[in-house]
């Protein structure tokens, strides 16, 4: 189905009055260009790539880096009821889904809490990360709006539902969840204080901020265990103990390690996109062969995955490519996108974000309604 619509917008595309004008447009902003360019980089490596059964799977998400720019140029911008409409869709989904875990865990919290002893969270709809990262975009979102919002009772409302994320995020306790979130509110904060000048409304900010960080601490049993379970993974890791097999943390150090090595064999052209995982797998089997095949793990760090399958040269390229949307935001002055995207950025320092579906799907969807609303202030 997918394939299908895209064909059909690319098939629209070129029936449409002056396609070669609309070419042009596509490539006078950012977004688009961040889009096709990274496309360009992944489908160059299929020639440095030797599996291409595996590198089909990895270039089949990318596909609609193509069509979208060309969609950014047919569509026209969001009106600011048609956003709000999409943030109050999103809040609603955000809510359920949040309800729904929350639900979970007061069925059996001390469980849990001692589940997240040994790594594992409470269930949740969506992947566990991917889900942190959309209520990390809530709060952001909810925060703007009951600072800029006219009515008074919308004003508390959001207020209320910003509390509710800060609280259900250190319930969820994933640590890329919990470390987006003070980053981002505290730069909201900053940003806040530099183009408007509410000093009270920043550090009542801040303070909410330290308050939550210290009684959440304190009353939540699952931050507690998650906060003593990524010690004790450190720990481990440094006294070079055998606990890869078990302990996610230590997975995590392995593998971007395996990565850095796998870099150092082929700085100039890397090694493939469709060929990281066989050589991952071919390290883990030669200097790792006490650990099971089930715990052998990919690149948890964006930037390091793709410049290991493209070289250092065109990696740094992909980097480059990556921030001209912040660019595009900051130059726009829509500061609420200059934060999400900023989030991403983030999350690709320990994640593959854009080479799962779900997580691709979020950066899409935060570029074209980026892109879409930035004349809406």
């Amino acid at each position: 189905m997918q394939s299908v619509s895209l064909v059909a917008t690319a098939i629209l595309f070129l029936l449409s009055e002056k396609p070669e004008t609309k070419i042009k447009e596509v490539f006078k902003n950012l977004i688009s260009v961040t889009l096709v360019g990274i496309l360009l980089i992944y489908l160059l490596s299929f020639f440095n790539s030797e599996n291409h059964g595996e590198y089909l799977k990895v270039i089949k998400n990318k596909i609609p880096y193509l069509f979208i720019p060309i969609s950014l140029v047919s569509v026209q911008k969001l009106s600011k009821q048609q956003l709000n409409f999409i943030q109050y869709i999103f809040i609603v989904c955000c809510l359920y889904s949040s309800g729904w875990s929350y639900y979970q865990y007061l069925q059996n919290s001390q469980i849990y809490a001692d589940l997240y002893a040994r790594g594992e969270v409470i269930p949740t709809l969506i992947h566990h990360v991917s889900f942190a990262v959309l209520l990390c975009f809530a709060a952001i979102i909810v925060l703007n709006n009951s600072i800029h919002k006219n009515g008074k009772t919308e004003k508390i409302i959001n207020a209320f539902l910003l509390i509710w994320l800060i609280y259900f995020l250190h319930i969820l306790s994933v640590r890329t969840g919990i470390l987006l979130l003070y980053v981002s509110l505290f730069l909201y904060g900053v940003i806040l204080l530099i183009t408007q000048k509410k000093i009270v409304i920043t550090i009542s900010l801040f303070l909410l901020l330290i308050l939550s960080s210290i009684i959440f601490y304190q009353k939540i049993p699952t931050i507690k265990s998650k906060i003593a379970y990524t010690f004790y993974g450190i720990a481990q890791y440094k006294n070079k103990q055998d606990t890869a097999n078990v302990v996610s943390d230590s997975r995590r150090i392995l593998s971007d390690k395996i990565g850095i090595e796998i870099l150092q064999k082929n700085k100039m052209f890397g090694v493939g996109l469709g060929d990281i995982k066989d050589e991952m797998n071919s390290i883990y089997k030669q200097q790792y062969p006490q650990f099971n095949s089930e715990v052998y793990s990919h690149i948890h760090n964006q930037y390091l995955y793709t410049i290991c399958g493209v070289g250092l040269l065109t990696g740094s390229l992909f980097c480059i490519l990556l921030l001209l949307p912040l660019f595009q935001f900051i130059r726009d002055k829509n500061y609420v996108f200059t934060l999400l995207y900023g989030m991403l950025l983030m999350v690709m320092l320990w994640e593959p974000f854009i080479e799962s579906q779900i997580g691709n799907s979020i950066f899409l969807v935060v570029c074209c309604v980026g892109f879409l609303s930035k004349k809406v202030r």
